[in-house]
């Protein structure tokens, strides 16, 4: 597994990733983030906004950017997810499916505008981004965004 940090406490991956959570369409993100004063010099507060919605919907969130590599491009999608695992290992469909989603957690669509229904995701590769109230990083290295 390939990991670094950024400034941003940010973890790449390239190793499989499990997601369950609403797309959102990159111009609808920056728009969001704009709009809610959740730019920090020109970049984005992914704290900031994280934090906004958990206080929104009073449950986890997670931010997922999942890269799609297929015929030589990457095309990188954006999703705002109440689950995010990352352990190198083999998953059951059937578990995944079987993931709790908070009730919570579907307001997230009155708040953003998001591409089509809640979805269960695999990915090979992305970055993710989790805070709690106090701006801990909740993704570590092991597995699960906790």
């Amino acid at each position: 597994m390939s990991a670094f940090v950024t400034p941003i406490q940010a973890i790449s991956f390239t190793t499989m990733i499990v997601a369950v959570g609403y797309e959102i369409s990159s111009d609808t993100f920056d728009e969001f983030l704009s709009e809610n004063d959740m730019l920090e010099s020109g970049f984005p507060d992914y704290q900031k906004f994280l934090n906004h919605l958990e206080s929104q919907t009073s449950t986890m969130v997670h931010l997922a950017h999942l890269d799609d590599e297929s015929e030589g491009t990457t095309i990188r999608h954006t999703f705002v997810c109440c689950y995010v695992d990352y352990r190198d290992r083999i998953y059951d469909c059937e578990e995944i499916m079987a993931i709790d989603v908070p009730s919570g957690f579907t307001h997230i669509r009155d708040i953003i505008q998001t591409k089509g229904v809640l979805r269960c995701i695999m990915a090979r590769k992305g970055i993710l981004f989790s805070y709690d109230s106090n701006g801990n990083d909740r993704v570590q290295e092991d597995g699960l965004v906790v």
